[in-house]
């Protein structure tokens, strides 16, 4: 799941205005070595090497506001090794220095600019990572988070005036938590994002305490990381967390969906199904996933021989199906698995004698096969597949009542296989070097009498 996100800072103006005759002597400092930062660079290391700098905050803020120019300027970005890092370590040193506060508000005033810089430095690496897939990207943004947060420790009890201008601009200071936590993760530092993301992740306050800080990706995360080191019940309780929290995140629902489907935890899954049908019953997304979740949960339980049950999930996923073509009839693909499912359903009811369900939906999946071919396909081998399965719908009942050999049913499946016939000759068209779709032909010609075309395919069989 990949969400990327935008440099936020890079829309906020510095709303902090305070001592501008600090900052104008900072320019002055600057101007008065003609105009450049390399010179004023050298001047100011010099200065803070030399005896002044032991006690002299102003030439720490100046050394300070100097390298977040270096940093921001794309001239002389290269003079310096981490300027940002350099001008952050001024600050602090500023801050260390300057007990009488003098200039707390202009120390503020770059350590937002610098904070700002290693906001979106985090930011530009956390979508590389995310777009490429590549380690190295998501360990550079997380340094960058880590310079951040380092920014922010430095004011102490004044960080409240930055993140105050966060919140201004509706920045919710919780998702570099999150971001970092997932830098940690894809670096295989786990320890760490586990500590990012318990910073956003509450499971002792009241629920609506807790949404107010939630973010769904920390839930998500950090369940993906529990379940990858195969601690499933730790992994459900943060996303059962979660969607207490949240309950109409269609993602966690689908994150849930997902972590109790590989862990086969049954009753568990079907507990989430119910619910996310209910919280989420027009979601064409949602639909799409639960039809898919739906099916495989029905294959569990045939492997388990719950049989009626599975039926039952199979009927719930093509109904999920139908509604999310009703939504967005464009995916082909969709269509053919709604026919496919509504097939099993045939296939189930005639196992079980129920005859005339079993007509229905053989009925039913005929349809959206026809929905499927209503959509010109032009690939040969999903034609195939598609008058393929037409004809297995007629067919294999049919087979079933031939294999009986009771006479009193032989109207019933002539009649099935009289409507399996065209199908399979329409499949075999665009494959007919097909062994299997040769020898169902063969047999079918053998049944009607066709005995030239069951001898023409029984030649095909023999080449």
């Amino acid at each position: 799941m990949k969400h990327f996100i935008t440099g936020l800072f890079l829309v906020i103006f510095l709303q902090i205005n305070f001592a501008q005759d600090h900052k104008t002597d900072a320019e002055n400092y600057i101007k008065q070595i003609e105009g450049k930062l390399d010179k004023a660079k050298a001047s100011i290391d010099a200065e803070c090497a030399g005896p002044k700098g032991e006690t002299d905050p102003q030439l720490w803020y100046l050394k300070g506001y100097i390298y977040a120019e270096i940093a921001k300027s794309k001239v002389y970005q290269g003079i310096a090794t981490e300027p940002g890092v350099t001008s952050l370590q001024a600050i602090q040193k500023c801050y260390k220095l300057d007990t009488d506060r003098k200039y707390l508000s202009d120390c503020i005033n770059v350590l937002f600019e610098i904070a700002t810089m290693f906001y979106d430095e985090g930011i530009e690496n956390y979508n590389r990572g995310l777009e490429s897939g590549n380690k190295e990207f998501f360990n550079t943004a997380l340094k960058g988070f880590e310079k951040y947060y380092q920014t922010i420790e430095t004011l102490g009890e004044d960080a409240i005036m930055v993140l105050h201008l966060l919140k201004m601009n509706k920045i919710n200071v919780n998702s570099i938590n999150v971001y970092a936590g997932y830098c940690s993760q894809q670096t295989e530092n786990y320890d760490k994002a586990k500590e990012y993301y318990l910073k956003v992740i509450d499971f002792n306050s009241p629920v609506d305490t807790a949404r107010k800080k939630a973010l769904p990706l920390a839930y998500i995360y950090y369940c993906n990381l529990l379940e990858k080191q195969g601690n499933i019940s730790e992994a459900s309780r943060v996303i059962e967390r979660g969607i207490q929290v949240l309950p109409e995140n269609s993602d966690m629902l689908i994150t849930a969906l997902n972590l109790y489907k590989k862990a086969e935890k049954v009753d568990e899954l079907t507990t989430i199904l119910q619910r996310t049908a209910l919280v989420l019953p027009d979601n064409y997304k949602v639909l799409v996933i639960l039809g898919n979740n739906l099916l495989e949960t029905a294959e569990m339980f045939v492997k388990r021989g719950y049989m009626k049950t599975a039926l039952e999930y199979n009927i719930k996923a093509s109904e999920a199906f139908e509604k999310a073509i009703s939504i967005d009839d464009s995916d082909i693909k969709l269509i053919f698995m709604n026919a496919n499912a509504l097939n099993e359903i045939a296939k189930t009811y005639f196992a079980n004698g129920d005859e005339p369900n079993s007509s229905v939906y053989r009925e039913k999946s005929i349809v959206y096969y026809q929905k499927v071919l209503a959509k010109n396909p032009s690939d040969k081998q999903f034609l195939f597949n598609t008058y393929n399965n037409m004809g297995a719908v007629y067919y294999k009942p049919g087979a079933e009542i031939y294999s009986g050999q009771d006479k009193s049913r032989i109207e019933e499946y002539i009649v099935l296989f009289k409507k399996a016939l065209p199908y399979f000759e329409k499949a075999y068209s665009y494959d007919p070097s097909n062994k299997k779709i040769i020898n169902t032909l063969r047999n079918l010609y053998l049944i009607f009498n066709e005995t030239a075309k069951a001898d023409e395919m029984k030649k095909k069989l023999e080449n």
